[in-house]
């Protein structure tokens, strides 16, 4: 009998922009673990050297979070997508992706990317793709 431990790789982080079509934005992360991992996948918000849960901010809210076993056996596929509002966000605001293994002591996370907010009329879709070997 083998073990197989796969490391967690975020392979989606999405900053979607559709002002014109709703009132809200939104932001999501897809990453994969171990079947059998204790783990936990987050955005949060980049403040300089410091980082805080996406949540602290009382402009961004949980949309969706899903938990389902990969296409591959022994995976396991995370996403978690927030909405928030145009008129109470901060332009610049910048927010990164944070996948935690706990079994393997190990966390993956992607660069912070700033917000750019776009008037009515304007769609804006910024997609990073991360694969860590």
């Amino acid at each position: 009998m083998s073990l197989f431990l796969a490391r967690p790789t975020i392979s989606q982080f999405a900053v979607q922009d559709y002002y014109y079509r709703n009132s809200n934005h939104s932001l999501s992360c897809t990453a994969t673990f171990g079947d059998n991992s204790t783990t936990g996948l987050e955005i949060q918000l980049c403040l300089g050297t410091l980082y805080k849960h996406i949540l602290e901010d009382p402009a961004f809210t949980l949309h969706q979070s899903s938990d389902n076993e990969s296409s591959r056996k022994c995976l396991r596929q995370k996403t978690v997508s927030y909405t928030f509002s145009f008129t109470q966000v901060s332009n610049g605001t910048s927010v990164r992706c944070v996948g935690t293994d706990d079994n393997l002591k190990e966390n993956v996370t992607t660069e912070c990317v700033q917000l750019i907010l776009q008037p009515p009329g304007k769609s804006l879709e910024v997609v990073c793709f991360v694969v860590i070997f």
